[in-house]
C-alpha cells in the first residue's frame, strides 16, 4: 500500500473504539503539519548566488518522522561536544517487567523515579572514590518491537577530578553493588510516590530484573552518543522505512546489535505502542550530572585543557546549504504560521534581500 504510516496511525487513532489522550492526539496533529506552511517558517538566501529557498518550521515532536533525523544529528553533536575525550562507561539501569503497567499509568512519575535513583547511584561514586565524574542520563521506554521497557541509559566518564583538581581514572565499578543500591532507592521511591493500586503484586516482581548492564568504550564516549542518538531525540522506529501494511497488521524492521529484526503487530497494538512512547509533556528525557552538569561548567572547561582536542567543524546536515554553490544560506525573511502559499512564493521569488538581525540567523 502507498498510504503513509502517519496516515495509517491517524486512521486507527480516530476509530470509535480507540482511546488516545489529548496530548497524544496533539502530537500526531503536530506531525501532520510539520514542515508545512501551517507552522510558518523562513526564507533563506545564498550570499553568493542569491538563490532563495523556503524552510518551514519543524514541529519537534519526539516521534515525528520528519524531525527525527535532524534532531538526532543535533543531539549527537551537542552530547559529543560535552563529553571529554576519555574512556566512558555505558550503563543501562533497568527495572522489572512487572512495573510496565505502573509506568503506563504513571509515565512521568516513574521516569522521574528512575532518573532520581540512577543519578543518586552515580553521585554516590564521588563519596567512595573522591572523584567528580561526568554523566549524561537518557530515559527510554522501548525495547524490541516497540515493546514497553522503561529504562535509563547512562554515559559515565571513566574518571573525574580529584581533590587536587587533577584528572584521575576510576577504579573498577562494582556493578552488583550499584544494581542493589539502584533497586533499593527506586523501589522505596515507587512505594512512596505511586498509589498501591498501580503497583504490581510483590510475588510478580523478579528482583533479579533490577539490573545494570555495563559496557566500556575506550578513549571516547561518542560511540555511545551515536548509538543513543537513534532514539533519544528521534522516533522509536524508523517511520521512513517501507512498512508491510495489511488489512489488520503492520510489519516493520529494526536493527539490534547489527542484526535486522522483523516484527509484525496488529494495527491497534502498533498504534498504541507508538503513541505510548511519546514522552509526556514537561518530561526532560536527557539530563546531565556531575562534571557534565551546568553547575560544573568552569571545572569542565578547565580540565578539558589537560586533553588534546580537535575542534570540529559544524555538520553540514544541520545547516542550510545552497544547492547551487554549497555556501551556507542565511535567513532573510520570516513568515508566520498559516501564511498564504502564494504570498510565500512571492517573497521567495521577488522579495527584497532584507537580512534580519543575527538572532534570526540559522
Amino acid at each position: 500500500m502507498n498510504k503513509s504510516i502517519l496516515a495509517e496511525i491517524t486512521q486507527v487513532m480516530n476509530s470509535p473504539l480507540f482511546f488516545a489522550s489529548t496530548e497524544q492526539r496533539k502530537a500526531v496533529e503536530n506531525m501532520h503539519t510539520c514542515r508545512t506552511a501551517a507552522r510558518g517558517g523562513r526564507i533563506v538566501q545564498c550570499p553568493n548566488c542569491y538563490t532563495r529557498t523556503v524552510v518551514y518550521n519543524p514541529c519537534n515532536t519526539r516521534e515525528c518522522p520528519t524531525c527525527s533525523n535532524r534532531n538526532k544529528v543535533l543531539w549527537q553533536k551537542k552530547v559529543s561536544k560535552k563529553l571529554l575525550p576519555v574512556s566512558h562507561y555505558h550503563l543501562v539501569f533497568s527495572m522489572p517487567a512487572a512495573f510496565t503497567t505502573t509506568w503506563l499509568r504513571n509515565k512521568k512519575k516513574v521516569a522521574e523515579i528512575l532518573f532520581k535513583s540512577a543519578s543518586k547511584v552515580i553521585a554516590e561514586l564521588r563519596a567512595t572514590t573522591g572523584l567528580l565524574c561526568g554523566s549524561a542520563l537518557d530515559f527510554q521506554s522501548h525495547g524490541r518491537g516497540m515493546s514497553y521497557k522503561p529504562h535509563i541509559h547512562c554515559i559515565l566518564s571513566d574518571g573525574g577530578i580529584n581533590q587536587n583538581g587533577k584528572w584521575e581514572r576510576l577504579r573498577t565499578l562494582r556493578y552488583t553493588e550499584m544494581a542493589n543500591r539502584f533497586h533499593e532507592i527506586a523501589y522505596q521511591e515507587l512505594l512512596k510516590q505511586i498509589h498501591i493500586e498501580s503497583l504490581p503484586n510483590t510475588k510478580d516482581i523478579k528482583d533479579n530484573e533490577w539490573r545494570i548492564y555495563p559496557e566500556y568504550h575506550r578513549d571516547t564516549g561518542k560511540s555511545i552518543a551515536g548509538y543513543l542518538g537513534h532514539t533519544s531525540c528521534g522516533a522509536v522506529i524508523n517511520l521512513k522505512q517501507t512498512f508491510d501494511i495489511n488489512e489488520n497488521t503492520i510489519g516493520f524492521s529494526e536493527t539490534h546489535n547489527g542484526k535486522q529484526i522483523e516484527t509484525v503487530l496488529g494495527k491497534k497494538v502498533f498504534v498504541e505502542r507508538y503513541l505510548n512512547h511519546i514522552p509526556p509533556a514537561g518530561l526532560v528525557t536527557i539530563r546531565y550530572y556531575g562534571l557534565y552538569s551546568n553547575q560544573h561548567t568552569d571545572e569542565l572547561k578547565a580540565i578539558r585543557k589537560e586533553f588534546e582536542t580537535v575542534l570540529e567543524t559544524e555538520e553540514e546536515s544541520v545547516i542550510d546549504l545552497c544547492l547551487n554553490c554549497q555556501n551556507r544560506m542565511y535567513t532573510v525573511v520570516l513568515f508566520p504560521a498559516n501564511t498564504d502559499p502564494e504570498d510565500i512564493e512571492q517573497l521567495c521569488s521577488h522579495g527584497p534581500p532584507r537580512l534580519l538581525g543575527s538572532h534570526a540567523y540559522n
